[in-house]
């Protein structure tokens, strides 16, 4: 397995007075391209940890948006489970359990609750084990506040239900560990987190990389589009066997409509939420001899240095595709062959369009190819 030092940096979090730093993974396709290969392997030598410590017991897993959904959804492939994600989308006719994460720059989160409604209600719906994936836990904090408000919510439901917390990473404290223990939340994760406070490490760093502003101009290269029906979206309750089926459904029909044309060096670009089906289709490109790498944008605004050794010495902001006035990023772009967009934001605006564009541009990007997902199971507008 991959060593700790070989698979996370340390980069400086901007203006955040909770958390100085993100502890960046270099193989999550998160915020910087990744082998999806390599993606697949660490998120299932966390599923093999998992499996045997859950046994045979009916399980459901929360992926915690947005870094830790795709880790999530890969989980409950693998434990053939069903799985739901948070989210800071707005999802038409339901209702929500809204908490918070309190360190993130995004702090607002929020679980469909007409989907755990149904999932608690009793009987043969309520799982044995819920089991929360994240990509990293300091110090469990996100965790317990989604766990304090569904056991004020659900009650015996709730009694009856085993917890658990599974991620990549785990940075707490021992006396963290034992008030997990405590309040009945067991912890599996890969790694435990090395080298003090990855604060310190940043104390002396000088963030004095490019920061390049949201471009809204009409870009001189105009998108290759494809419109791809069948996706179901895991911002409500799916069963994991399901939603990778349509995965696989929706990555076949843009490998068909473009795979002529594909050639070279390919990115295939999620945007916030929407991790999972642009790994996989890197990994389904690659499985057919092309060379591939996923990551994608992010609500998260790291500090960026020209400083030897740091990894981000460049950050675009954006405009997000699903709400105009969101700020988003995107980080270690290059020139590509091609680069696929791979998105479910419906009705996007030209300017927030218009700034991932020059953003690929800017970086030497020509062949751009934008692949709307329609979300099937909640709304059909794109």
């Amino acid at each position: 397995m991959t060593g700790y030092n070989e698979l996370i940096f340390t980069a400086g979090r901007e203006n955040n007075s909770k958390r100085s730093f993100l502890l960046v993974n270099r193989y999550q396709a998160k915020h910087i391209p990744s082998d999806p290969y390599k993606t697949f392997e660490l998120f299932d030598a966390l599923a093999e940890k998992l499996k045997k410590s859950v046994g045979e017991r009916k399980a459901l897993i929360i992926g915690f948006a947005e870094t830790a959904t795709a880790l999530g959804a890969r989980l409950a492939v693998k434990m053939n489970c069903g799985y739901i994600q948070t989210t800071r989308e707005d999802i038409p006719g339901v209702g929500y359990l809204d908490f918070s994460e309190e360190h993130s720059h995004a702090s607002a989160q929020r679980i469909v609750k007409d989907d755990m409604d149904a999932l608690m209600s009793g009987g043969e719906t309520r799982p044995d084990i819920i089991i929360f994936a994240d990509d990293e836990i300091t110090t469990g904090r996100t965790i317990v506040n989604i766990v304090s408000l569904m056991r004020s919510e659900y009650g015996d439901g709730m009694k009856k239900t085993e917890l658990a917390a599974a991620s990549l990473i785990n940075g707490m404290t021992s006396e963290q560990k034992e008030l997990y223990r405590e309040s009945g939340i067991s912890l599996c994760y890969l790694y435990e987190r090395e080298g003090g406070d990855p604060g310190e490490r940043l104390k002396n760093t000088v963030f004095d990389g490019e920061y390049i502003p949201p471009d809204t101009n009409e870009p001189d290269t105009e998108p290759r589009r494809v419109l791809v029906g069948g996706y179901i979206s895991p911002r409500r309750l799916v069963s994991a066997g399901m939603y990778e089926k349509s995965c696989g459904s929706v990555c076949g029909t843009i490998i068909s409509e473009l795979l002529p044309k594909l050639y070279g060096e390919i990115l295939c670009l999620g945007t916030e939420e929407l991790m999972y089906p642009a790994i996989m289709l890197a990994r389904k490109l690659k499985e057919r001899g092309l060379s591939a790498v996923s990551h994608s944008t992010t609500r998260s605004p790291i500090a960026v240095s020209r400083e030897k050794g740091y990894v981000f010495d460049r950050r675009y902001e954006l405009k997000s595709l699903y709400e105009e006035e969101r700020r988003t990023f995107v980080y270690a772009l290059k020139k590509y062959d091609c680069v696929i967009i791979v998105t479910d934001a419906a009705n996007i605006p030209k300017p927030p369009l218009n700034t991932l564009l020059n953003a690929l541009i800017s970086a030497g990007n020509e062949n751009i190819i934008l692949c709307g997902l329609k979300i099937g199971n909640y709304h059909s507008e794109v």
